[in-house]
């Protein structure tokens, strides 16, 4: 695995500060022996001691730094690759919602066509049914004003017949009656004309 440059500095550095580090003690050592004392000497000790630290810690924790730096790296790149899957999932998905949003007006228009068109079947259906019902009901009321027409007719012709017979009797018997009478006259005259 190659070691990215900010890594390869540290190391250069945490290297530079061991070499530092145990080299001032020694300088320090060497200016006290002579009878020197400088005031920035316990800042250095600390600046070297804080340097020294350091480098320990680099030295034992770059491993896991290093780990700990790629895993994270490595979900970052995964999350990033998740988001960009999504996104392009989202993005298909959308476009295909907007192909549906834009075939809907199409497709209404068309159901709506399709219920007008089954609507107007369905009135002429009920229309030609309708006239057929009043055309069998103008037949049915035809038959039987007929029929009724004809039983009248009949019903006339009867009584009619009947009165004809009536009266036809009645004038027979009227004629008869008067020739009855004429005969009883005749005979009652001749019976006269016999006696006297």
């Amino acid at each position: 695995m190659r070691k990215s440059p900010f890594i390869q500095t540290l190391g250069r550095t945490a290297l530079a500060t061991v070499w530092v580090g145990v080299s001032l003690p020694g300088l320090a050592w060497a200016e006290e022996a002579a009878g020197h004392h400088n005031p920035w000497m316990p800042l250095v000790f600390q600046a070297v001691n804080l340097a020294v630290l350091l480098a320990i810690l680099f030295y034992f924790l770059r491993a896991p730094i290093q780990s700990f730096l790629a895993d994270a790296a490595r979900r970052l790149k995964e999350g990033l690759d998740e988001t960009r899957r999504e996104e392009a999932e989202t993005k298909a998905l959308l476009e295909t919602e907007r192909r549906n949003v834009s075939n809907l007006d199409a497709e209404m228009k068309k159901m709506k066509s399709d219920v007008e068109v089954e609507a107007q079947k369905e009135r002429d259906r009920l229309t030609a049914e309708t006239q057929e019902m009043a055309e069998r009901l103008k037949a049915q009321v035809r038959s039987q004003l007929d029929m009724e027409r004809n039983k009248a007719m009949e019903s006339l012709r009867h009584e009619l017949a009947d009165e004809t017979i009536r009266l036809s009797e009645k004038l027979i018997k009227d004629q008869m009656d008067q020739q009855k009478q004429k005969k009883l006259l005749d005979d009652h005259l001749k019976r006269q004309e016999g006696r006297g």
